[in-house]
């Protein structure tokens, strides 16, 4: 019997190889595949394309509704608030910074 890694894993399904497959793609974060993580982060900016103006509106007619009335002062905080998390995740969303990224940290040596 095979060295034992833990309940019902056998040595070589500890380290990522599957009996099933004879080649596998090489694994970054947390076992996702490149083609994965990928998938994962165009997915992610994809939602952030379509929250980014939306919270623009929020804040916008939040900042609108603050000037009403003196009572409403408070939500020129929220607006602001909203508008910053809107610019945050616009910078967070910078393809050309994420592809320069994702080239640096795409290297054989930081596969796992």
């Amino acid at each position: 019997m095979g060295k034992e890694v833990g309940p019902n894993r056998t040595p070589e399904r500890a380290h990522g190889v599957c009996p099933y497959t004879p080649r596998m793609e090489p694994t970054w974060h947390d076992g996702l595949s490149r083609s994965a993580l990928v998938q994962l982060v165009e997915g992610l900016l994809t939602a952030i394309d379509r929250t980014v103006p939306k919270l623009d509106a929020v804040a916008h007619h939040l900042g609108l509704l603050s000037q009403q009335a003196e009572e409403f002062e408070v939500v020129g905080g929220v607006a602001d608030q909203v508008a910053d998390m809107s610019d945050e995740l616009y910078a967070a969303s910078d393809r050309e910074r994420l592809r320069e990224w994702g080239n640096a940290i795409d290297t054989p040596d930081k596969a796992h």
